[in-house]
């Protein structure tokens, strides 16, 4: 091939090539799983009574690993537990991590569990416990804590900045947003001459939305300003992605603006993760007491309760928080927000600031106005998303590999298809050896799979002939830390007969890429010559 042809195709190919991996790398970002701060956390119980000890691994939200679990045995109702701390205040209101209980003596041994569904290492469960229900004593805790910082969500608004409009009485500055909670106003003017003047948010500068905002600092402008520095402490309910879109300086008493700002994600920000519930509305049943409302959800952490009426005249009366509105669950439940209904309400406006471990997804479907006196639930409302959320790509579904073929004629075409399953298309295992699984291992290492555990429950305890296999798997499996090889293992050899690797997909799909790039720069170069 002449010179000046072969730099043509090695041009086309090399140009296919870098379009291809930057398709690649695309694919994998976009396919990169969010980072779970607590896995891979290991901690040891303490020892506080029934020889209890064992080593705690969390291996993601839904299981966990003890190594060398001991315990006697011998106390009743002993459960592995939930609490925020190892206080005995949180312990007694903590719950079961998971389901059945302690009910034989453990020696050394290794144990997996399951997690319920309400466990939140980062709120509810920050302490995991051996507890005893009928003593109500504590045998052995460990404190979880975040493995590694997992990267904050990106708040899109920080680092804004823009210019007050002037509509009157001088009001003037640059509005700066700090983070959710603070705003900074540089050279702030305002004359001073106006009666109850405030920081005011609304969905837009439209009179309607600006009569229908709300206070978005406490205290008001009650003085002259001339080119001063102003810091906002926000109220929680402020979201500059819903509710406050704009900063207003706003008369009540005149139902005036002064001057506003269209608050817009900062430049280069990553978009703000879609919260699901945010602009629910419902209204509160009427079961007791007089009680009725329009129930808001502005964000994760305040509500707003508009026409709220409650006659006052019930003990220790609480904004609640429970799973469903079924009595077992209402018992179960916990206060929604600090301070207790201890007035009468007359189609007032309410703003809740909601205690940190309310969850609308999970313990907080329910919002009621609750009396713990007399356990008796006064009206309700059922709260339901009003989007749904982005959910997060799972970068190894659509993962297709082939089985190593070591022993035992083990053959296969492995698929991811989700979280929990995959299926083996044209699965062959002689069937002759005993004890024998599909089996999880970090790497196919012999270590590593000494180490494993098994994917998927039951054995292969027979013989297959280029069948078709479907798995449910444990919930502990997680690809991406504890499962990187399946294999199939062989508990009393110790014996590995066949294993894949399992990658994202993304990057699996990467390598499919450049290989047909090499193919088309053959091409490429046989047109040429």
């Amino acid at each position: 091939m002449p010179p000046t042809a072969r730099a043509a195709a090695t041009v086309v190919a090399l140009s296919i090539l870098f379009v291809l991996t930057t398709l690649q790398g695309a694919a994998a970002a976009a396919a990169a799983a969010p980072a779970f701060a607590f896995a891979g956390f290991t901690g040891k119980l303490s020892s506080l009574a029934h020889d209890v000890a064992g080593k705690v691994t969390v291996n993601n939200r839904s299981s966990i690993t003890i190594a060398g679990f001991t315990y006697d045995g011998k106390a009743p109702a002993t459960h592995w537990w939930c609490a925020k701390s190892n206080s005995r205040a949180d312990l007694l209101v903590g719950f079961r991590a998971a389901p059945a209980r302690l009910d034989r003596a453990y020696n050394a041994e290794k144990v997996q569990l399951s997690l319920v569904p309400q466990v939140d290492f980062s709120t509810n469960c920050r302490v995991l416990a051996v507890w005893c229900e009928t003593a109500k004593a504590n045998f052995g805790d460990v404190t979880i804590t975040p493995a590694a910082a997992a990267a904050a969500p990106a708040f899109a608004f920080a680092g804004f900045t823009g210019k007050l409009s002037s509509l009157a009485h001088d009001v003037a500055g640059k509005v700066t947003v700090n983070n959710r909670s603070f705003v900074t106003v540089d050279g702030f003017t305002y004359d001073g001459k106006a009666p109850a003047t405030h920081w005011w948010c609304a969905k837009s500068n439209s009179r309607a939305d600006l009569l229908a905002g709300f206070r978005a600092a406490p205290g008001r402008l009650d003085r002259a300003y001339n080119a001063e520095k102003v810091q906002l402490s926000l109220v929680p309910q402020v979201d500059f992605s819903t509710n406050c879109r704009v900063l207003a300086v706003w008369c009540e008493t005149a139902k005036a603006n002064f001057g506003d700002v269209t608050i817009t994600p900062a430049a280069g920000a990553a978009a703000t993760p879609v919260f699901a519930f945010a602009g629910f509305s419902g209204k509160l049943s009427s079961l007791a007491h007089d009680v009725a409302g329009k129930v808001t959800v502005n964000n994760r952490s305040s509500v707003t309760v508009e026409g709220f009426t409650y006659d006052g005249k019930a003990p220790a009366t609480h904004w609640w928080c429970a799973k469903s509105n079924s009595r077992a669950d209402l018992l179960a439940g916990f206060r929604a927000a600090p301070g207790r209904l201890d007035r009468a309400y007359n189609g007032e406006k309410v703003q809740l600031s909601l205690v940190p471990q309310v969850d609308f997804s999970t313990n907080c479907r329910v919002l009621a106005v609750w009396c713990e006196t007399a356990k008796a639930n006064f009206g309700d409302v059922t709260i339901t998303p009003v989007a749904a959320a982005a959910a997060p790509v799972f970068a190894f579904a659509g993962f297709t590999g082939k089985l190593s073929s070591l022993a035992h004629d083990v053959a296969g075409k492995v698929t991811v298809n989700n979280r929990s399953s995959i299926t083996v298309e044209g699965f062959t295992y002689d069937g002759k050896a005993p004890a024998t699984h599909w089996w999880c291992a970090k790497s196919n290492s012999r270590a590593d799979l000494l180490a494993g555990f098994r994917a998927a429950p039951g054995r292969l305890d027979r013989a297959y002939n280029a069948e078709k296999v479907q798995l449910s798997l444990v919930p502990q499996v997680d690809f991406s830390t504890n499962c990187r090889v399946l294999a199939v293992w062989c508990e009393t050899a110790k014996a590995n007969f066949g294993d894949v690797t399992i990658t994202p997909a993304a990057a699996q799909g990467g390598r499919k890429l450049l290989r047909a790039a090499a193919v088309v720069g053959v091409a490429a170069s046989g047109l040429v010559h």
